[in-house]
């Protein structure tokens, strides 16, 4: 088999036709890189070289396809390349060049993540780090950007906005302050709240009656 044909198809990648009826997509620093041009003849070890530089290039659009319609974590990005049935070791390959040009930043993810869940959804830190876990994101990394003194105190105001808002909608059905307090503490958890936390803003919102919770 020999090369029959190189068409550039666009400017950072050319199409391939062999002499056999295939045709291989790659990228520009490929044709130099195996120094490409027409009637080269192609070998075995070639031919396999050319079907992964053509499925890279499938990867990154992929990806980039996924990274235009919202920001995701590399994590997200691997696993939606997998269930694409792409091999494994283009993938990772794919990801840590998406990285080196910071098209994928976790770090900058975690962070707009957590911006926005605090802000939008008012959601806990529990459930933050249980999110981001399965987005791929370190506890560690989620513990350095809570640590900012803007997000505690964001955190402080949504547990007490929450607390106030269902304490409000409660006490309007329910004269039983145990009750009450109950069912605001549940729904607090649920949110992803700290048990301190749900417990002194509870104590400060509806001081009457003093309760123990079960952690």
């Amino acid at each position: 088999m020999v090369i029959e044909k190189i068409q550039k198809k666009d400017q950072d990648s050319v199409t391939v036709f062999i002499s056999s009826g295939e045709k291989y997509t790659v990228n520009i620093n490929t044709l130099i890189t195996y120094s490409l041009q027409k009637g080269m003849e192609v070998t075995e070890e070639l031919t396999e070289n050319l079907k992964n530089e053509e499925e890279r290039q499938e990867i990154i659009i992929s990806a980039l396809r996924y990274l235009a319609h919202r920001a995701h974590s590399s994590f997200e990005i691997q696993l939606k390349l997998e269930r694409k049935k792409f091999k494994k070791h283009i993938i990772k390959e794919v990801i840590l060049e998406l990285t080196r040009k910071s098209y994928l930043n976790d770090a900058e993810f975690a962070q707009k993540y957590i911006h926005e869940m605090i802000l939008k959804k008012k959601w806990g830190i529990k459930k933050m780090k249980s999110m981001l876990f399965q987005k791929g994101i370190r506890s560690e990394m989620v513990d350095i950007i809570l640590a900012e003194s803007e997000l505690i105190q964001l955190k402080t105001e949504n547990i007490r906005i929450l607390c106030q808002k269902k304490y409000d909608s409660l006490k309007t059905t329910q004269n039983d302050l145990k009750v009450i307090k109950h069912k605001i503490f549940n729904y607090l958890i649920s949110r992803g709240f700290d048990y301190i936390d749900i417990k002194e803003t509870l104590d400060e919102i509806i001081p009457d009656q003093t309760l123990t919770f079960e952690e």
